[in-house]
């Protein structure tokens, strides 16, 4: 069984040491939550991570579902003054391949993009998950679409994926509810954020799918939260698997909330 483990990941800047070192001790439960991920996929001997994230860039071209896939990638983080970490491994073109022909013959709307820079969506999480050369990737983004097209896209990747003969980790990269804004005062967050972060988070620890299916999508995209149709996506390569919830940490010290969510196959 190839697909050995997955998860769910903020992809904040915040998270960078040297980007945000002032904020550490705000999220030390998501960075420690993070090593862990980290950890897990060195010791299961994970060979390729397939990365799903979003992007205002992708936004663009939202229609289609976008895989990632030059010969290699690479990202630093030089827009948010750092001019020291930087990150980089090959990708996995041949699953790549095989991802976009499926998702192609089930009629699913993809293209490949072939520019090895990733913005901070993918490049974060991958800069904090694996060490740059341990490991291969594939980066994927989403359509913009309903809940069961991306649901159902999920599906057709998980074939992809378990036809594979590598060991292979599903990382989904998002954020929950954003509230952050100077408009937003302490009771709009507690009425409006901290419910949906809470029922979101329930959502994905439930086995049946219709309970993540189910939720709104106009409510996800009014509040920012960039982890509901990765996380659709994810569910869906997981379908017909056993696997097991585990939430590692949840934070939101700055009106934005982070969960570090693994589903353990």
């Amino acid at each position: 069984m190839p697909i050995l483990y997955s998860a769910l990941v903020p992809h904040s800047p915040l998270l960078i040491p040297t980007i945000g070192k002032d904020a550490h001790a705000l999220l030390r439960g998501t960075s420690d939550a993070l090593d862990s991920v980290k950890k897990t996929l060195e010791e299961k001997r994970i060979e390729t991570v397939v990365l799903l994230t979003t992007s205002d860039e992708h936004r663009k071209h939202g229609s289609l579902f976008r895989i990632m896939l030059p010969q290699s990638y690479a990202a630093d983080f030089a827009e948010f003054g750092d001019l020291i970490t930087t990150w980089s491994a090959p990708s996995d073109t041949v699953l790549g391949t095989e991802i976009k022909n499926d998702l192609a013959r089930a009629r699913i709307k993809t293209n490949f993009k072939s520019d090895p820079n990733l913005d901070y969506t993918a490049g974060v999480p991958l800069a904090l998950l694996v060490k740059s050369g341990t490991m291969n990737a594939v980066v994927i983004r989403p359509a913009e679409t309903d809940n069961r097209s991306l649901f159902r896209a999920g599906t057709v990747i998980h074939a992809a994926l378990q036809r594979s003969a590598k060991r292979i980790a599903c990382i989904a990269s998002g954020d929950l509810a954003h509230c952050g804004e100077k408009k937003a005062s302490h009771e709009h967050y507690a009425k409006t954020c901290l419910p949906f972060d809470y029922l979101f988070l329930d959502a994905l620890k439930k086995k049946h799918s219709e309970s993540l299916l189910s939720f709104n999508y106009a409510d996800s995209e009014k509040l920012g939260a960039c982890a509901l149709p990765v996380s659709l996506v994810l569910r869906g390569i997981l379908e017909g698997m056993g696997w097991q919830p585990n939430t590692l940490s949840y934070e939101a010290p700055f009106g934005v909330g982070y969960t570090v969510t693994e589903f353990v196959v």
